[in-house]
């Protein structure tokens, strides 16, 4: 606690209820390498108490209803975290170039999902428009490694081709990940001149 109190490490409450432990995570993962890396010597880590958790299955729990819709609209709510994560470590002295890999990562991660929604044919506008939020926010203004973020997409296609499936019924890309940065570029630019539009 008192790691999470001296860096004022919190959850995002502005977007509770999904993948709000994913932004938490990357805020202590990132903060604790980056302070190891400026001073080795030190080791920082967290402590959890060990417990049982028992798991029973729930068709109508917050994963699994009106058949799976949070699954393919997640990628809502891991775009806000992702951002409130970074710019939380950005206002707590971070340098972005520290955290390229983990940012190649997270769009990485949204690319998948958005794949995903195609092969389902569901939810593949908030997919979409999720990983345009991450694009506008992150991307646009803090330039991307494009080294590292093909490292991570060739990580993601070598998963794809070994298992068959991650957590829901993936097939080869129909659309490359160059494509998808194309495709938000375009969507953001268009944005741009619509409120251009509107503010003249």
């Amino acid at each position: 606690m008192a790691f999470l109190k001296k860096y004022n490490i919190k959850f995002n409450k502005e977007y509770p209820n999904s993948n709000e432990d994913m932004g938490f995570n990357m805020i202590c993962r990132i903060y604790c390498r980056y302070l190891q890396s400026i001073n080795p010597n030190i080791q920082y880590y967290l402590e959890y108490d060990i417990g049982i958790v028992l798991w029973t299955f729930d068709a109508n729990s917050l994963t699994r209803k009106d058949n799976y819709a949070f699954f393919y609209k997640q990628n809502i709510g891991m775009s806000k975290h992702a951002i409130y994560a970074i710019n939380h470590l950005l206002d707590h002295g971070v340098p972005i170039d520290f955290m390229q890999e983990d940012m190649a990562e997270i769009f990485v991660n949204l690319y998948a999902y958005y794949i995903g929604t195609l092969n389902q044919d569901k939810s593949t506008d908030d997919a979409f428009n999720g990983a345009l939020e991450f694009y506008e926010t992150i991307l646009v203004p803090h330039s991307l490694n494009t080294d590292i973020l093909t490292q991570k997409y060739n990580w993601l296609v070598g998963q794809l081709l070994t298992t068959g499936n991650m957590s829901f019924s993936w097939q080869l890309p129909r659309v490359g990940i160059l494509d998808f940065l194309l495709m938000l570029d375009k969507a953001y630019q268009s944005n741009k001149l619509q409120e251009g539009v509107t503010n003249d």
